[in-house]
Parts: structure tokens; sequence; C-alpha cells
């Protein structure tokens, strides 16, 4: 996912709006995959301008990504979670998405919803963190 091409491939097809629906609606480990796929289009460039180019298509993604953590609450998932909260980090460098999460962000990610995990796991504590402070 590191190729130019392949992210190139993944936005100019019907593949990212396919990742986004099984983010959504998919088993816990098809949305692993579907998130992990949509973080590798979101680190490059293209991707991201892709993706935060759209103020329709930006809020498709913000909305998706809060279904996830929120479906998360009954049913959590520590490497969705972590991977969820590396696509929000990433969507903070963009400043319209910034403000919409900071108008918008699931209050699991913010209360102590998923204290366990946060107990558990000091990256995903790290990665929590820092996006609490992009967005403070």
């Amino acid at each position: 996912y590191d190729n130019r091409e392949v992210i190139s491939f993944f936005v100019v097809t019907e593949f990212l709006p396919l990742c986004l629906k099984i983010m959504d609606i998919g088993s816990e480990l098809c949305k692993v995959v579907a998130t992990f796929i949509f973080q590798k289009i979101i680190i490059d460039d293209g991707g991201f301008q892709y993706v935060t180019s759209n103020p329709k298509r930006l809020h498709t993604v913000l909305v998706i990504l809060n279904n996830v953590v929120n479906q998360m609450v009954t049913m959590p998932s520590g490497r969705l979670l972590k991977s969820v909260t590396k696509c929000l980090i990433r969507l903070a460098d963009n400043q319209e998405a910034k403000e919409k999460m900071q108008e918008g962000l699931s209050e699991h990610l913010r209360d102590s919803t998923f204290a366990h995990v946060l107990a558990e796991d000091v990256s995903y504590r790290r990665l929590i963190y820092q996006l609490l402070v992009k967005l403070s």
C-alpha cells in the first residue's frame, strides 16, 4: 500500500466507498482489514487530498468512523480501535476535518468507555492522547 500507483487505483475506482461500507457494516475482521486499507490510503498525500477535498466525502468518512467507534461499545476490538484512532489522527491534519471532529467526535473516545483498552495497551494510550491533544 506504500505504492502511489496502488493508492491512485484505490482512489479512482469504487474501492474507497466499498472500504467505507465494509467499515460500517462488516464483521470485526472485515472492519479491521478495511480500516487498515483506508488508513494506508489516507497516509498517502494523494489519498488524503482525495478524502479531505470534498466536504461531503469528508463528512461521510467522519460519520462512518464515529459509527465504528460507537459500535465497539458493545463489542470492543483493540485492533480496530487503534486503526480508527490512527485514521482520525491523520484526518485531523486537515483543518475542516479537525473542526468537525472537535464538534462531533464520538464521546466514547473522550470518556472512560475504552478504559480497559487504555489500561492494557500503552500504544493505544499514546494514540488516543495524541488525537485528543491534536484536537484541543
